[in-house]
């Protein structure tokens, strides 16, 4: 084992930085790899703190039952306002009008579903991460809205002093706000407004309230009042659930593309890394038929050999794994979207890469050169030492 370390570390390593030049495309390659598996990390990782930071566990969500998001159901007024009524709500509930409104981006002017929150105070009050960037609130009695600051830089019209149409309305944008999660990616206006502008008066799509209860168990107990509560009420046929469950069922949906084409792009580009790893690898052995010869002469035995060769491919694979993380940091906190399945609207969020993600890209990269290596030193292992001399 000794000897195979020293032959490790004398000879193969240091052949890499003396015959480095045939193995330039091989360390692009895998650096390529490994970038796209830390960047697909990055999306996942951005899109899961996006959906999660929206929700609050002490904040119950009311749907109407069978409507799986806020987009696909409509609560009457009468069921809106007894909601107030519920043993385990604390304070007073917020009833929120979602609809889907479509504007150009900034960048190719194409269209883009954003959705349109019609939001009293209570809710805001619901949501501790708001607060104003710059404007103001809207007045209630004036057709105003404020949008996210992340939306504003996104798509067009959504400035302070713009205008743009929606529904049947024509909503002047007034204040720019940051809340944190999902709420990025949203435009607020009083829910009296949004529902003249879709011939909505009267419905709701639905209602949020702060669960009673100072302690997790408290508000356990609040929520399971409030689930008995509306079991078979036919004034109020409405399913209840924590905001956090409701946000993390929006992210598995809003995440499966990206992840799917991400991990799809990086097993290709993996595969081709490892193919250009196996043929640089042969003909690194076919180069050096002579010194493998002359090892072989110097009593290294062939387990030695297999060691020394397929080293060499995990060191220049790890080498090209780890030029491809740091070829991937500059992406760290871009501003991008993605599309929620569940809504069809269009979710902002930022690229956050993690130590997962970077261990997952070198790993992937020792796997490539492993994968790459021990073929080609399977091959120069079984080489007599009269058949590469013959061969050099």
């Amino acid at each position: 084992m000794g000897r195979a370390l020293s032959l490790v570390f004398k000879y193969n390593l240091r052949s890499v930085a003396v015959r480095g030049t045939d193995a330039i495309m091989t360390l692009a390659g895998i650096a390529l790899c490994s970038a796209v598996v830390v960047v697909v990390s990055a999306l996942d990782e951005g899109i899961e703190r996006a959906f999660v930071s929206s929700g609050s566990s002490d904040v119950a969500l009311l749907l109407r039952r069978g409507a799986p998001t806020e987009t696909q159901g409509r609560i009457d007024l009468e069921a809106a306002n007894l909601v107030r009524t519920l043993e385990g709500i604390e304070g007073e509930p917020s009833r929120e009008v979602v609809v889907i409104c479509n504007l150009p981006r900034r960048t190719d002017g194409k269209p883009a579903n954003v959705l349109v929150r019609g939001i009293e105070a209570p809710g805001i009050a619901l949501r501790p991460g708001f607060h104003l960037v710059e404007g103001r609130l809207p007045a209630a009695s004036s057709a105003e809205v404020i949008a996210a600051r992340r939306m504003a830089a996104r798509i067009k019209n959504l400035g302070i002093g713009d205008t743009f149409a929606f529904g049947k309305s024509r909503f002047t944008v007034v204040g720019l706000f940051e809340a944190g999660g999902t709420a990025d990616s949203e435009v607020w206006a009083p829910p009296e407004l949004v529902q003249t502008a879709f011939d909505r008066a009267g419905n709701f799509s639905s209602v949020r309230a702060k669960l009673a209860g100072a302690t997790e168990e408290q508000r356990q107990a609040s929520l399971s009042r409030i689930q008995v509560q509306l079991e078979g009420n036919a004034r109020m046929p409405l399913r209840v659930q924590r905001e956090t469950a409701y946000y993390a069922a929006q992210e598995e949906n809003a995440a499966a593309i990206p992840k799917a084409l991400g991990a799809l792009l990086a097993l290709f580009i993996a595969i081709g890394a490892s193919m250009g790893a196996m043929n640089t690898m042969y003909g690194r052995v076919a180069a050096r038929s002579r010194e493998i010869a002359t090892l072989r002469a110097l009593g290294y035995k062939r387990p030695a050999i297999v060691m020394a060769f397929t080293a060499e491919s995990m060191f220049l694979s790890l080498l090209g794994g780890v030029i491809g993380c740091l070829l991937a940091l500059p992406a760290n906190g871009w501003s991008t979207a993605t599309t929620a399945l569940s809504t069809l609207s269009e979710v902002t969020f930022e690229l956050r890469i993690g130590p997962t993600g970077v261990a997952e890209a070198l790993i992937l990269a020792a796997a490539v050169g492993l994968i790459g290596g021990v073929l080609p030193a399977l091959s120069a292992a079984r080489r007599s030492i009269a058949g590469a001399l013959r061969d050099a």
